[in-house]
């Protein structure tokens, strides 16, 4: 893949899980006294030998402008897997792998940086901080950009509309075309909108926003009219979650020592059901009836649960290793439940029961994004921009590279992994296909 190189590993986790000793992070020096003399040669040795094996490579570069895939470059064959080697001297320092899984289907520049991206089967939209932007996810056709002032990274899709917060209001775009339908201001001109979500109900698609002081309000999606608003304690904590099936919207607001989680009907804004958490929550998804939601302390173990969406009855709980951060959203793929904790512990559980299949723990914190499925991989990256890519079934490490940007955000649908990364100079959003049957490919966004 273009994006980072690769290092083979087969490290995973057997079961049950052992008790470790508390973790150390990437130390970078064990003291502060001078080396040794021996040492000092043998550095000096080492830095002249590896820049003669730069300068020998530098003969072999392929330059990333010149391929639009992966494969043979002009100089002779691709490296063997697992080989690394230099790109030009135009794009020093960036690092690309030959892949056997994975083939370069397409990548688009943008400018300025992507801040959000939701990927659908057949479009892939990012929000940049002056514009959003349509792309088809399978072969990356421009669709069209639509310049919408001040865009926050909060963003919902369905068929007809693309609603998205702006600092001081949202708007509702025309997911055809891109054209604005309505955009609402904020009364309060301190008060700044937050997350987002297109929620179908009897009388037709509801968008249900939220905004920094603890507002939620309930906007028709088609016309701009508001229905409801009420407003509650808290800050809003991570993203919306819609339960399209029963006209319902999760939301949670976080206030000092705990988070509020509440159920509301996106028809009338009448709280279903609620229940308070430790402060250590996730964004939860909705899958049918289940809601999936992680909690816990931030210095202490979590609890992953499977609730009944409509009145919050406990299906089954197990515990983990921590608690979660805002941003991190676990993954159903088939009858398989996919999460990932702050600490960068992978898990499978199957999704009826909670039994454990498997876990992996990361050697970097996780902040956000969610475990993605695409293929045979659960893709994932964490707080180090390393990229993760292990088996499904096992858990087993198959290929980590390292991200040449920063991450931010993942998403698999059409038979695409479409990636979009900030802090680089080209290809900010790119997308890729798993050398797989098509009919292995499990998507985990709303078509």
């Amino acid at each position: 893949m273009n994006d980072f190189w690769e290092t083979r590993t087969t490290r995973t986790q057997s079961l049950p899980r052992r008790p470790r000793p508390p973790r150390r992070r990437r130390e970078r020096f064990a003291g502060f006294g001078f080396p040794s003399m021996r040492w000092t040669r043998f550095t000096i040795g080492a830095v002249a030998l590896a820049t003669l094996g730069v300068m020998a490579l530098g003969f072999a570069v392929l330059d990333p402008d010149a391929t639009a895939a992966d494969g043979p470059s002009a100089a002779g064959a691709s490296p063997a897997p697992g080989e690394r080697r230099e790109q030009s001297a135009r794009s020093v320092a960036i690092k690309r792998p030959t892949d056997p899984y994975f083939t370069h289907s397409w990548r688009r520049d943008l400018a300025p940086d992507p801040t959000e991206m939701l990927v659908t089967r057949a479009d892939t939209f990012v929000v940049t901080t002056a514009s959003v932007v349509s792309y088809a996810t399978r072969d990356g056709k421009p669709r069209w950009v639509s310049e919408v002032k001040d865009p926050e990274p909060y963003l919902a899709v369905n068929a007809n509309t693309v609603l998205v917060a702006v600092t001081d209001g949202f708007a509702a775009l025309e997911r055809s075309t891109g054209g604005e339908r309505w955009r609402l201001t904020l009364d309060d001109p301190t008060d700044r909108s937050r997350t987002v979500a297109l929620v179908r109900t009897e009388s037709g698609p509801v968008a249900v926003v939220t905004t920094d002081r603890g507002g939620v309000v309930g906007i028709d999606a088609q016309t701009g009219d508001t229905l409801w608003s009420i407003t509650v304690d808290g800050r809003p904590r991570g993203r919306l979650a819609a339960a399209n099936d029963h006209g319902l919207v999760t939301v949670f607001h976080a206030r000092e020592g705990h988070s509020d989680l509440r159920v509301i009907d996106a028809a009338t804004g009448t709280v279903r059901w609620s229940r308070t958490m430790a402060p250590g929550t996730g964004t939860p998804i909705v899958v049918g009836d289940r809601l999936v939601i992680g909690w816990g302390a931030f210095d202490d173990e979590g609890t992953l649960a499977v609730l009944a969406v409509r009145d919050g009855r406990t299906i089954w709980e197990a515990e983990i290793q921590t608690s979660f951060e805002a941003g991190e959203e676990p993954t159903v793929a088939g009858d398989v439940l996919y999460v990932v904790d702050r600490s960068g512990m992978i898990e499978a559980r199957t999704f009826g029961t909670g039994a454990l299949l498997w876990q992996y723990e990361m050697q970097g914190f996780v902040l956000f994004g969610r475990p993605v499925v695409i293929g045979q991989y659960v893709v994932l990256h964490d707080m180090f921009a390393d990229i993760y890519f292990l088996d499904r079934q096992t858990g087993r490490l198959r290929l980590r590279g390292q991200s040449i940007g920063v991450p931010v955000h993942y998403g698999a649908a059409g038979g695409r992994l479409v990636i979009a990364q900030s802090q680089r100079d080209h290809g900010q959003v790119a997308a890729y296909a798993p050398k797989v049957p098509a009919s292995e490919v499990a998507d985990q966004t709303t078509p």
